[in-house]
């Protein structure tokens, strides 16, 4: 008898920005993102390790505690950067590879000698969509960011630095790439299982 292959969601480990925490990222998906998109969706968040060191730019909206990246601006500049770092060994290596990012107002990591020298070169090659406002105050940057995957998708918005609602054409393009990246996760897993059924 074979075992049967469930279709598996997609799983994101979802990193918040600077200064907040993991349920306020949770909480602003939820209210701006299409169930349509968040039910297709394995989401996992986590709280930064670092508790803030400053004003966080959420207090009196979302209750604290806040929390910081390895006192990075953004987690998004973080998560930009570890395909790469991973790919080369650098990081997460007891982990799953990374295999796709959604990348929601992030930057180029440029401050980070370390990271500048090793997390772009050579262009990432996994899957991504990068998400950026026309009012975001490090928009250059972020398409600097851009420019280091091969054939990102990118979705503009026109507000700043946040987590936008999802209008139909980029409601469309997130549908599309979360359907692309559920057919290669299962289709791997099915050929792994399908090998080791062979051994």
């Amino acid at each position: 008898m074979g075992s049967i292959h469930e279709w598996r969601k997609p799983r994101f480990l979802c990193l918040h920005g600077m200064r907040t925490n993991a349920d306020i990222l949770k909480k602003e998906l939820v209210r701006k993102w299409d169930s349509v998109v968040l039910d297709k969706l394995d989401l996992v968040f986590v709280d930064a390790p670092f508790p803030c060191l400053g004003k966080s730019d959420v207090e009196g909206i979302y209750d604290p505690p806040y929390y910081e990246w390895f006192h990075m601006d953004k987690g998004g500049m973080l998560a930009g950067a570890l395909p790469i770092l991973q790919e080369k060994g650098l990081v997460l290596t007891k982990v799953p590879k990374i295999k796709c990012v959604i990348i929601i107002g992030a930057a180029k990591i440029s401050r980070d000698k370390f990271l500048a020298e090793n997390a772009y070169d050579p262009q990432i090659r996994c899957p991504s969509v990068h998400i950026i406002g026309k009012g975001e105050g490090f928009r250059e940057s972020a398409i600097q960011l851009v420019e280091c995957y091969v054939d990102p998708i990118v979705i503009h918005h026109p507000k700043g630095h946040t987590i936008p609602r999802l209008d139909d054409k980029s409601l469309g393009e997130m549908l599309s790439f979360i359907e692309r990246i559920e057919r290669d996760i299962n289709k791997t897993e099915r050929s792994s299982l399908r090998h080791k059924s062979k051994l």
